[in-house]
């Protein structure tokens, strides 16, 4: 009957982990030129999600303040911190429950991606990723060439 707190959002989670987004674009057209709508359709232009393992203890993190790099073959391509997802991911969750509720909701097991703290990188064939979340993780990934 009533929006979902964050504190209500974040008690119903059963694991969190770090995570590397695949962003993959169907679309022949540049997501600038395209339109919401299409990148909605086109599952937010998803491609894949490369999960780390689960945090311990992440509700004792401020995830606000939680920091992160995307490294590629060695360098730092992206940083930033939970702030650029809303505030702080918790947020981004609460809105997405708050946003399913009228709709069929979230099921149990379903994974939720809160947003990017560093931002999109293009990679290439043979890049080397890793998402270094300081105290949180890391997550890395390998791109065939």
């Amino acid at each position: 009957k009533r929006p979902y707190s964050v504190k209500e959002a974040a008690a119903a989670v059963g694991t969190a982990h770090v995570a590397i987004e695949i962003v993959d674009l169907r679309i022949a057209k540049p997501s600038s030129e395209v339109g919401i709508a299409s990148l909605i359709a086109d599952q937010g232009a998803n491609g894949a999600l490369v999960l780390g393992p689960a945090i311990r203890r992440w509700r004792t993190f401020d995830l606000a303040a939680a920091t992160a790099r995307m490294i590629v073959n060695g360098k730092v391509v992206g940083e930033g911190n939970g702030t650029a997802v809303l505030g702080n991911p918790l947020n981004a969750l609460a809105w997405l429950a708050n946003h399913r509720r009228t709709r069929d909701g979230l099921a149990k097991g379903q994974v939720v991606t809160t947003g990017t703290l560093t931002g999109i990188y293009r990679a290439e064939g043979g890049d080397q990723a890793v998402g270094d979340f300081g105290r949180l993780g890391k997550v890395s990934l390998a791109f065939l060439p």
